[in-house]
């Protein structure tokens, strides 16, 4: 089989109608040269038996013995991927079916060796849906400044969401997500990353990722706490 052009990593971890609802976000996509890694994070049969029901042989379960956390998971998937590009994708999002279309053209038009790709997106919630952020990244901005100054205390104002996010595999590779962080770590990653030579920002205005909030779910990234 030729190799990928993109990779998408999933962890997910006793959650299988939600990552089902992911991986068949990324099935449907119009371009269709990915391979998926769902990394389950710990014993967890009824999300196996789940996904064994997806005819797809794109998509490849990773069976971690033991849980390790959502960095960890993300990076036994970065060691598995074959693509040169990897996207991520939170178990409990979705894609909408022109996302990794349109953030491969925002690759190919960068001035930047090993951007960073990110997008607008939906917020669900139980009551309404948002198109977040309200203030998108300015070309130059630094993402220190863009992620934590605030103007307001409106929701989803400035925001990078994880499943909106792509990078080339080496830079995965190279810099991989901090394991044993409590939450943020999505920040740290990009914080550390705008720091290397060739690395920049791009975003697409365009909502290509649907956030579902629950307001009853546990969800560290729902958190604004830096602790």
């Amino acid at each position: 089989m030729n190799t990928p052009l993109v990779s998408v990593v999933i962890p997910t971890k006793n959650r299988p109608t939600l990552v089902v609802r992911a991986v068949r976000s990324v099935l449907s996509q119009t371009e269709q040269s990915f391979e998926i890694f769902v990394v389950i994070d710990g014993p967890d049969r009824p999300t196996e038996i789940a996904l064994d029901q997806i005819d797809d042989q794109r998509l490849h379960v990773i069976h971690k013995p033991a849980a390790g956390g959502a960095p960890a998971a993300r990076n036994a998937g970065f060691a598995a991927a074959q693509g040169e590009w990897i996207a991520l994708l939170d178990d409990d999002d979705e894609w909408l079916t022109g996302k990794l279309e349109r953030q491969l053209l925002a690759c190919k038009a960068s001035p930047f060796s090993s951007p960073v790709v990110a997008s607008g997106l939906i917020a669900r919630t139980p009551r309404a849906d948002f198109v977040w952020p309200r203030i998108a990244p300015k070309p130059g901005e630094p993402i220190s400044e863009y992620l934590t100054v605030r103007s307001s205390l409106f929701a989803g104002e400035r925001v990078i969401q994880t499943s909106t996010v792509m990078a080339r595999r080496e830079l995965f590779l190279s810099l991989p997500y901090a394991e044993g962080l409590r939450r943020h770590q999505d920040w740290d990653w990009l914080l550390r990353a705008m720091k290397i030579p060739g690395v920049g920002l791009e975003f697409v205005h365009q909502p290509l990722t649907i956030w579902h909030i629950e307001e009853n779910r546990q969800a560290i990234s729902a958190n604004d706490d830096w602790l």
